[in-house]
């Protein structure tokens, strides 16, 4: 019986009846077969690694930038006329003195909650997707001695 061996990295050889007897092909299988799983292993593992890089670098709270709208204080008035009566990030109500963005999409939500939304890199409305206008939080400059100065906007 003739038999033809090859691995993904070598080329197929002619595998003689000596061989055969001397047990070189089992060896040889198994190694094949070591190699192989050893590989996808090591595939398995890289991809696991990128994945969880990418999820880490995706969820990781970036306090880069700032909405560029001023914040209001609600009055009881205000409540009323709000088209929701909740903030859709955090589902409470919204009382008087609630510090609330008013989006130019006339979504409304609580400060903290767009400023959280912002930070977690989520650069438009919750509700509609419209874009946000936002401004760096931070300007940095270098000075003369080759220092990084970084300065927080208002």
């Amino acid at each position: 019986m003739t038999f033809y061996f090859y691995t993904p990295s070598s080329p197929p050889r002619f595998v003689s009846s000596s061989e055969e007897r001397s047990g070189s092909i089992v060896s040889n299988l198994f190694s094949a077969i070591f190699d192989q799983l050893f590989e996808q292993d090591r595939f398995q593992e890289a991809l696991q690694n990128s994945l969880q890089t990418y999820q880490e670098e995706l969820f990781k709270k970036k306090d880069e930038y700032q909405l560029s709208l001023p914040s209001t204080i609600l009055k009881a008035s205000d409540i009323s006329s709000l088209p929701e009566p909740h903030c859709f990030i955090c589902l409470e109500s919204f009382f008087p003195n609630d510090s609330v963005f008013r989006l130019p999409c006339s979504h409304t939500f609580h400060t903290s909650c767009l400023n959280d939304s912002i930070s977690f890199q989520h650069d438009s409305c919750p509700l509609c997707r419209e874009p946000l206008e936002l401004s760096p939080k931070w300007e940095e400059f270098q000075n003369e001695n080759g220092h990084y100065i970084r300065f927080q906007l208002s």
